[in-house]
């Protein structure tokens, strides 16, 4: 089969399409393509932690001749969603172990649309696995978030292979734009259809609708090289494969990595952001913060967590001109100023949150802690890049995956009943976690492609090959 491929791929003929069907952007319709397909993934996970505020409680009547009451029933108990919650990341964690097999026989473009077929099968089942218990619900959550370990080799094939050199941060830069879309698309639709008359379980079908419409588009314009895609102009091509000069990175050693201090600063402070912003407050327990704390309805709850996410995806698109607009700065300052505003930032709004007592007061903190993240990409993520970046994206997910795995155990253990006293003793902790994190990062920041990462290919296992 791989002979056959090479025989008749397009690197073996001297004609190509003049590329009219693309206008020569090819690349950018890849771009938006996988941008959709990565939004709709995180989406399809993301809408459970908003949607299980109305799956756990249902209204029941109880009529008397002479009044009417209700009453409000949970459907699992707190153990229980912490498990659910802690499904996305068990499920990434396993997805890991699939990927590592599997991709290399089928390649992104066939493992990625297999996945979002299953993740979107799982997403339409889910009102059905509902009425079925907590088992069924589990294994459904399991396989919906299966997918994401494959999300950042998909970034990855997308900002090396369809790139032009000097676009490739620019790409990347969209790509992870896919977080903020995801919120945007599914926490104002969730809060919206779920309480309508059509209920929350129609949410689950639109977002499986869209998902199988994306992915049936991805696997039908998508290709794992630009030399495989019958709209690739040979102008197009060119540019993408036009090397610059000095671009060539040679594999740094896992050997190396270990031993030098500036990688365990940014993986502390990374795991410091992944426990403040990404899972604390963002993505896992923002909604029952919101609902139970400061008692929002499911609507308000839903516009509110989109809102901040709106002013996160331009920030990120532009992090990179903010950062040079700082000339007089060296590149170790800027990545230590950015890692002190973003990280600062969080602690103090995390602080406010706990101790303030006014509601508007804890919501607006609610927000700038949300908001905090893009700057992280200007410091310790930018060191990450300079240094290594396939390492540092592998590690970030892993510990995503583990901190979401984790996280709903300890919230169990300290807020079992989401009171303020509860939840102000987690995010003091999760402040402690991220002030660590941040200092150690400051002390040994060094973003400079030192000759002390270039060792010979033979003396340690590449991280390529991790």
């Amino acid at each position: 089969m791989e002979a056959f491929r090479q025989q008749f791929s397009f690197d073996s003929l001297s004609f190509r399409p003049s590329g009219f069907r693309s206008c020569h952007q090819t690349r950018h319709i890849i771009l938006f393509l996988s941008t959709l397909c990565l939004s709709l993934l995180l989406s399809d996970c993301l809408v459970f932690n908003i949607l299980i505020i109305c799956i756990n409680e249902e209204s029941v009547d109880l009529r008397t001749p002479n009044e009417t009451e209700e009453a409000t029933v949970s459907n699992f108990t707190s153990a229980q969603i912490g498990w659910l919650l802690s499904a996305s990341g068990l499920g990434s964690l396993i997805g890991e172990f699939v990927v590592a097999k599997v991709l290399p026989l089928l390649g992104i473009r066939y493992l990625l649309t297999i996945f979002g077929v299953a993740t979107a099968t799982a997403t339409a089942l889910t009102p059905i696995m509902t009425t079925l218990g907590f088992g069924a619900l589990f294994v459904a959550r399991l396989v919906q978030s299966l997918p994401l370990a494959s999300t950042r080799f998909l970034i990855a094939s997308v900002s090396s292979k369809w790139a032009p050199p000097k676009q490739k941060a620019t790409f990347l830069r969209v790509l992870y734009c896919s977080v903020h879309i995801a919120f945007l698309y599914s926490m104002p639709m969730s809060a919206f259809l779920s309480q309508t008359s059509v209920g929350w379980q129609t949410v689950y079908y639109v977002h499986a609708g869209c998902t199988f419409l994306a992915f049936g588009l991805f696997f039908g314009l998508f290709r794992n090289s630009p030399m495989d895609h019958k709209w690739m102009s040979r102008k197009e091509l060119d540019l993408i494969q036009k090397n610059v000069p000095g671009d060539e990175k040679e594999p740094i050693l896992l050997g190396s990595l270990v031993r030098t201090p500036a990688v365990w600063g940014i993986l502390c402070s990374s795991f410091g952001a992944i426990v403040g912003t990404g899972y604390t407050m963002l993505l896992q327990y923002g909604p029952t913060y919101l609902t139970k704390v400061l008692d929002f309805d499911v609507r308000k709850t839903g516009i509110c967590l989109a809102t901040p996410h709106l002013l996160c995806l331009f920030l990120t698109l532009f992090m990179n001109s903010i950062s040079y607009s700082i000339p007089a700065l060296s590149p170790r300052t800027k990545t230590i100023l950015f890692a002190l505003v973003s990280q600062g930032s969080l602690v103090i709004s995390l602080l406010s949150v706990a101790f303030l007592s006014l509601p508007v007061g804890k919501f607006v903190f609610f927000i700038t802690a949300i908001v905090s993240y893009p700057f992280f990409f200007a410091g310790p993520i930018r060191s990450a890049q300079m240094i290594e970046e396939s390492f540092f994206t592998s590690c970030g997910f892993v510990l995503h995956s583990i901190v979401s795995v984790l996280l709903p155990g300890v919230v169990a253990t300290y807020a079992p009943d989401h009171t303020q006293e509860q939840w102000t003793s987690i995010l003091v902790g999760v402040c402690v976690i991220v002030t660590f994190g941040t200092i150690l990062f400051v002390i040994v920041a060094d973003d400079e492609q030192t000759t002390k990462f270039r060792r010979a290919r033979s003396a340690v296992t590449p991280v390529r090959r991790l």
